[in-house]
This record gives C-alpha cells, structure tokens and sequence, in this order.
C-alpha cells in the first residue's frame, strides 16, 4: 500500500511539468532583453556613451541596443561619415567574435545598434547587422 502512496505526488508532478510551457528561443530574447534593461541600464559604456536600453523584436528577428552619444562624440565634426564606417566595421568584428553573442549567431538573427545625441534628441547613426553581414565578415576574417 505503501508504494501506491508514492505513484500519486510523481503522477502529479509529470502532469505538472507535462502542461509547462517552456518559451521558445524569440520569447527568451525578449525576455532577457528586458531583463537585462531593467537590472542595467542605464550603463555608461564609457565617457562618450551610455546604453539606454535592449530590446528584441520577435517579428524582426532583431536584438537592438539603444545608446546615447554625449560630450566629445555628441558631434558632427567628430561623427564624420569616414569615423561611422570604421565604427561600423569594427563592431561588425565585434560581432564576428563574441563568445557572448554566439547563440544568437546561431539562430542567425539580426543586430542593431541606435544611437542618439544628446544633445538634439536625433538618430545620430543606426547600424544593423544581418547573418549575411557578420558570415561574410567571420569567412573573410578567417582567409
């Protein structure tokens, strides 16, 4: 008798884990991004920049990161078209080799880096990233 006491607490537990739903891979983005923004930010990056906010947008496919630009980047004479294209490629080497974003490079979803000025409130760049972008650059990485 005493075994069938037992069969009851695991038969209920089974039904109990049987009937969670476990979120799917754009549900934990989301939700770690969140997270994330809400234990962190806002983070100063360094003297120049601060992250605002991380966000991932399902539809997309998209991990976004939000910064500020402020004190010497806060201006068009540093930000000059040549300085964002070797912004862009560096992070894209970023990108290629970290360990941290590999998961998401996995699933070959997209980044995107916002920044804004703080001085004007304006779109200062924005950068995206898709899996095409950050392959091509791992492959030409490695030749």
């Amino acid at each position: 008798m005493k075994k069938k006491s037992y069969l009851f607490p695991i038969l209920a537990a089974a039904l109990f884990l049987g009937s969670c739903q476990f979120e799917n891979f754009d549900e934990r983005c989301a939700r770690e991004a969140k997270e994330y923004t809400e234990q962190h930010c806002p983070l100063r990056i360094d003297p120049c920049t601060v992250l605002d906010s991380m966000t991932y947008a399902s539809d997309k496919r998209t991990l976004q990161y939000y910064y500020t630009m402020e004190g010497l980047l806060d201006s068009t004479q540093i930000l000059t078209p040549e300085v964002i294209a070797d912004f862009k490629k560096q992070l894209e080497g970023e990108i290629v080799n970290s360990v941290q974003l590999r998961k998401y490079k996995e699933e070959r979803i997209n980044f995107r880096y916002c920044y804004k000025s703080k001085k004007s409130g304006k779109t200062v760049f924005d950068l995206r990233f898709t899996p095409e972008d950050y392959e091509t650059a791992a492959k030409s990485e490695k030749q």
